[in-house]
């Protein structure tokens, strides 16, 4: 099997499928990573067994708490897993957005039937170089806020966002839901520790990962909820556009204050 590992080598293939069909192939896969990037903020979990329900005219995969627009514009590639540390990558890319669902797997026996499948749907064959990951499409395209927006990946320590993560205490229980025009998440989890890189902020807990670009959060605004009879502080992000990209929520209302200080003192970077 890794003569496909070889064949791949510096390539991404276009795979002829559309999201009904991939999906009823990616069923049979076993010991799967699935990440979803949605406007700069990304989840990703690893998973033994991908179920996934048809809603309406959505798809649900419950234990990933990912939904996609079943109707969406969408190419779909496949390439090695490097950024996953997986064999193999498919990515759903919703061709109009900045939004893109990956589904990762390891070549092994279990997954051969699968591979020989999906090998069947190759399209066209592109240097992967040319292939754009869904972060290209984060680059805005005025210079002055191109430079501003390098200037916040060099040093995020102004961006409030920032101040507000690193203040996080471990084992608090967050909840992060993040969306684009033809995909949803909503996460659970328990945070463990954070990690920064160019900008973006990595969320470690155990097995899941998240992350949050700050460069894509332009403004933000801090309030109490009531969710099920209990009291939770909310975050919400928005982009350059106005439009809600991400909220996250602690239990409980001890952060409130502390959110609105940093959010009095210090402005993203425009």
């Amino acid at each position: 099997m890794h003569h496909l590992l070889e064949s791949l080598k510096g390539d991404v293939w276009q795979l002829s499928s559309n999201l009904d069909h991939l999906l009823g192939l990616i069923l049979t896969l076993q010991d799967t990573t699935i990440m979803l990037h949605t406007n700069g903020a990304m989840s990703s979990q690893s998973m033994a067994r991908i179920q996934a329900l048809e809603i309406d005219n959505s798809i649900s995969i419950p234990e990933a708490g990912v939904t996609l627009l079943k109707d969406a514009p969408h190419e779909i590639y496949l390439y090695e897993g490097t950024m996953s540390h997986r064999d193999i990558c498919i990515e759903i890319n919703f061709t109009e957005a900045a939004e893109t669902l990956c589904i990762s797997f390891d070549l092994t026996l279990e997954n051969q039937a699968f591979i020989n499948l999906i090998t069947k749907l190759v399209a066209k064959v592109w240097p992967l170089h040319s292939h754009k990951s869904v972060r290209d499409k984060y680059a805005p395209n005025c210079h002055c806020c191109l430079e501003k927006q390098e200037e916040l990946r060099k040093d995020t320590s102004s961006h409030p966002l920032s101040k507000i993560l690193l203040n996080l205490e471990e084992a608090t229980h967050l909840k992060l839901t993040h969306s684009g025009q033809f995909s949803h998440s909503v996460q659970e989890f328990q945070y463990c520790s954070q990690s920064t890189h160019w900008g973006i902020v990595y969320l470690h807990a155990g097995t899941r990962q998240y992350s949050i670009d700050l460069t894509q959060v332009y403004s933000l605004h801090a309030r109490v909820d009531i969710f099920k009879g209990r009291p939770q502080t909310v975050l919400t992000g928005f982009n350059a556009h106005g439009h809600k990209i991400l909220e996250l929520a602690q239990e409980g209302m001890s952060a409130l204050h502390q959110w609105e200080n940093e959010l009095k003192t210090a402005t993203p970077s425009r």
